[in-house]
This record gives structure tokens, sequence and C-alpha cells, in this order.
């Protein structure tokens, strides 16, 4: 085992996983339940094994310092039906999980809804990292990160991007093309807010912060279903490098 093997549980497309190798870890083990996902992350984290299964139903995990995951939101979520029971399952599961491997770290993701049940828990905005959404997730782990991260160029609320570059309304310039403001990237299409047509999926991986060579299966709506479901890369790699401190 290497210092810098993670185990990825409920991986979806690898949001999660893509801030972490990105910070020099390596992705030994995906799980998830989801088969077009999971391929998802086997294109793009191909030397990890990947197991198509109910979390449930698994005992053998391989060694690791780290685990990571983000159980289903949809129970928690304020757009779903709130069985918050059901969604401490799942929870419950990753925790059952850590307790067999005995990471030396651990960290999991889901919507903000989940923090009244831990006092260990921090609330990151993807736009204090660099990103144009805000996307406030709930992070519980064993160990500390930076909480904000403010990047030149993101300074409002109100900014525009422009497929490249977040800045304040007051300094945008002529020429650019294709401007939105975007929202909170969920699991359905994006229109743009200029022509009102459904922006491209590469538009989609900027927003969310995934690199352009990022592949994903599935036809548009599922890959959009993915990226909605995702960890942002960035603010995974922040909390990836918190380890490396």
């Amino acid at each position: 085992m290497s210092e810098n093997d993670v185990i990825v549980l409920f991986s979806g497309c690898g949001g999660f996983s893509e801030g972490f190798r990105q910070a020099g870890f390596n992705i030994v083990y995906a799980n998830d339940n989801w088969n077009v996902a999971l391929q998802s992350h086997a294109y793009n984290h191909p030397q990890a094994v990947h197991v198509l299964a109910d979390i449930k139903t698994l005992d053998d995990f391989p060694e690791a310092e780290i685990v990571i995951g983000s159980p289903p939101c949809q129970k928690f979520s304020r757009a779903g039906r709130q069985d918050h029971i059901l969604g401490m399952e799942l929870i419950k599961e990753f925790e059952r999980v850590v307790k067999i491997v005995k990471p030396d770290y651990w960290v999991w993701e889901n919507v903000t809804t989940v923090s009244q049940y831990y006092k260990n828990s921090s609330i990151l905005d993807a736009y204090d990292f660099g990103l144009p959404q805000h996307r406030k997730r709930c992070f519980v782990s064993n160990f500390s990160f930076i909480r904000r991260n403010i990047l030149p160029g993101v300074q409002t609320e109100k900014y525009i991007y422009d497929g490249s570059s977040i800045e304040n309304v007051g300094r945008s310039k002529s020429g650019w093309k294709h401007t939105t403001r975007s929202g909170t990237v969920c699991t359905k299409r994006i229109r743009d807010a200029t022509t009102n047509e459904y922006i491209s999926m590469n538009r989609v991986k900027e927003l969310m912060g995934f690199p352009q060579d990022y592949i994903l299966s599935g036809g548009i709506s599922k890959q959009q279903k993915q990226l909605g479901n995702a960890v942002c890369p960035p603010v995974a790699k922040v909390i990836a490098e918190a380890l490396r401190a």
C-alpha cells in the first residue's frame, strides 16, 4: 500500500477522484451502483479497480490511506423527498467501510442539510474556489482543510462567465461570446442566459471545474446528471492538498 492510495465510494463520474488525482494521489478502487457513471470514472481513472455493486453487499476492500466518497444526496436535498433515514443509511455504509479499511484519513460530501447531524462538518462553496457558480456542499472528515480559497477574478455575486474567465460585471469586456450567468449546476440541462439555448457539456464541465478532455459516458441527459451530481474537482483538490501540508 502506498501512502497516496485512495478508495472512492459512491464514485459517480469521478469529480472527487479527479481532484485527488490532480493533487498527486492514486485512485486504487472505485465503487458505484450506476453503471453509466462508473464507466465514466473508469475511462478517466483506468488504473483503479472498478466495482459495480450496491455498497451494502461489499465487505472486501484493498488497503488504502484515504477513503473518500459522496453518498447520494437526493434523500437530504431540498429538491428531493427529504427521506433522511435512507440518506443516513448510506452515510453509515461509508462509515462501515472506514471501519473495515481503517484509513488514516477519510472525507465524504453531501448537501448542506446533512450538516445538522455532524458537528465536524464544513460548508464549502465552489464559488470561493474559483468556479462561476454558488454550489454549497457539506464535507465531513477526520482532518482539517481550508474553508475558503478566494481566487483572483471572483469578486462579487454578480459575475460574467465567458467560457474561460470569471470577472466582475463592471469590468466586463465587449466582444465576449456566449456569456452565461450561472446558478448552481444541477442534474437538468442548463440554458444560456442570452440565447436561451442549452449550453454544451464542455461548458458544463467548465462550470464544474472538470478538464475539457474528461470523458463522460452516456447521452447528453445522462452526462448532465453525472456532472450535476459530482463534486467539483477544484474543491476536492484543495481538500486533498491539505493532506500534503
